[in-house]
């Protein structure tokens, strides 16, 4: 009976090994898991960063495009062709603010619902294309940009 309960020891022991091994693997996956979450939100918020800035500079780059968006602005009507600009690039930049808020939840967008919230009431181009297009995003994102299009 002696060689048997060692026999039982033993097996009691690399099961005990075999559970520690399995715990130590399970960290260490999620180690990398998170690793690799992070990763891909810094490249998400790279790529967002990327997209608003290449926005801005279509703007200050295209003399006619900054041409159209002085009289937006100022409330002077638009041509057609004029209206379609703008309404292009709204729908691009209200993209470019659904993706942040979707993939980057733990992105500071307070200084971004600034200039949202200023483009509500200064382009009303910005207004019209996103009434238009707001039915084509989830409603938590809908609630968000209709908050910011309504705040005083």
């Amino acid at each position: 009976m002696a060689l048997k309960e060692k026999l039982q020891e033993y097996e009691l022991i690399a099961e005990i090994i075999s559970a520690i091994a399995i715990v130590g693997s399970l960290i260490f996956v999620g180690l990398e898991l998170s690793q690799s979450n992070e990763l891909m939100e810094s490249d998400a918020r790279a790529n967002w960063v990327n997209m608003v800035g290449s926005s801005n500079a279509s703007i200050s780059q295209d003399k006619e495009l900054a041409t159209i968006f002085l009289k937006d602005r100022n409330g002077e009507a638009l041509t057609d062709l004029e209206s379609l600009m703008m309404y292009t690039f709204w729908a691009k930049a209200i993209d470019i603010n659904h993706l942040a808020f979707r993939d980057l939840p733990s992105l500071d967008l307070g200084g971004h619902e600034l200039n949202i919230k200023a483009n509500f009431g200064r382009f009303p181009s910005f207004r019209g294309t996103w009434q238009d297009r707001k039915t084509r995003y989830p409603s938590d994102f809908i609630a968000w940009m209709d908050g910011l299009a309504n705040a005083p």
